[in-house]
């Protein structure tokens, strides 16, 4: 499975990559969540957090045995290329003490059986194999061991949006956005017909794009495209068309990237029915005193499926 995408947004330095909130971290019912689970562990227990990203769940993880004066030895594994202590900002103060690895199928963990008290992870186990994944958990956890996991859900506020910023990719393809920037800039800035022609099309595709972001109750997509080019236009007299190019050849691939992600996490996201039969399946690998049930944040937000579950003996 090609992952450059996700591993490009971890570099970004993100700590979470499907925020539930305004705040570049889980806050409010999602970490009181997190917070809950890693309250009922022990000193000293070890911990697996599987589709790590930059460490949200870990880091919640380290900073609630740090709130009762205890400590957890932390594993956390993402199949795309990471370095969160590198990229996330203070990221190696921060997340100092969990150990990464880059580069793990969760499906073929690199662990030997019975060494975690507790595995987690928050928007992952529907990304794979799940049969496979839960097999792998059951295998490298103590017997008696606990899992919690926040899945994605298909009627979530996280999934709706993804849909709507699927639906502006297309917009931005059909409009021809920035091949019509691109031949802006090669026409120049003089006053013949196809400069005028070129200056034209860019400002009524501009016009389309303001239009839906200001009717877009999540307009993020469109305004990274919008405001992108409109700092390459402010910038346009200082700057080669080459220049331009590569610019504009390097935003085309971020947009792609994203899509590919809005992508990912639509076809991941599980309907009632779907949930029912990972539980299911859950059992069939040995799990009992399974719980699951919708999670929501600030109140009434739909935005993910929780499942909490222990490993049988």
């Amino acid at each position: 499975m090609d992952t450059d995408h996700w591993a490009s947004y971890y570099r970004s330095g993100a700590l979470v990559s499907c925020p539930t909130n305004p705040e570049p971290y889980y806050t409010m019912e999602v970490r009181e969540a997190w917070v809950r689970f890693f309250t009922g562990l022990m000193d000293g227990d070890r911990i697996l957090d599987l589709g790590t990203g930059n460490g949200p769940v870990a880091l919640i993880a380290k900073e609630t045995a740090a709130e009762n004066s205890c400590y957890f030895d932390i594993d956390a594994v993402d199949r795309a290329d990471i370095d969160p202590h590198r990229y996330v900002p203070r990221g190696a103060h921060l997340l100092e003490g969990i150990r990464f690895h880059g580069g793990v199928d969760v499906e073929a963990l690199p662990f030997q059986a019975r060494q975690f008290n507790a595995v987690c992870g928050q928007y992952i186990l529907e990304y794979t194999a799940m049969d496979e994944t839960l097999s792998e958990c059951a295998r490298v956890m103590k017997p008696g061991g606990s899992c919690q996991f926040i899945l994605h859900h298909a009627n979530s506020i996280i999934v709706r949006n993804a849909r709507e910023s699927l639906r502006q990719a297309e917009l931005i393809e059909e409009t021809g956005t920035i091949r019509k920037f691109v031949e802006y800039c090669q026409r120049g800035t003089g006053e013949t017909a196809d400069a005028e022609l070129a200056r034209k099309a860019v400002y009524a595709t501009g016009k389309i794009l303001q239009a839906r972001a200001k009717s877009s109750a999540n307009p993020l997509l469109l305004r990274f495209v919008i405001d992108s080019i409109s700092s390459l236009l402010a910038r346009r007299s200082q700057l080669s068309y080459d220049e331009i190019s590569a610019h504009t050849d390097e935003l085309s691939n971020e947009l792609q990237r994203w899509v590919q992600r809005l992508k990912d996490l639509s076809a991941a996201a599980l309907s009632e029915d779907q949930m029912n039969a990972l539980v299911n399946t859950a059992e069939a690998n040995g799990f009992f005193a399974i719980v699951s049930g919708e999670q929501y944040q600030a109140g009434t937000k739909l935005v993910g499926w929780r499942l909490i579950m222990f490993r049988g003996s």
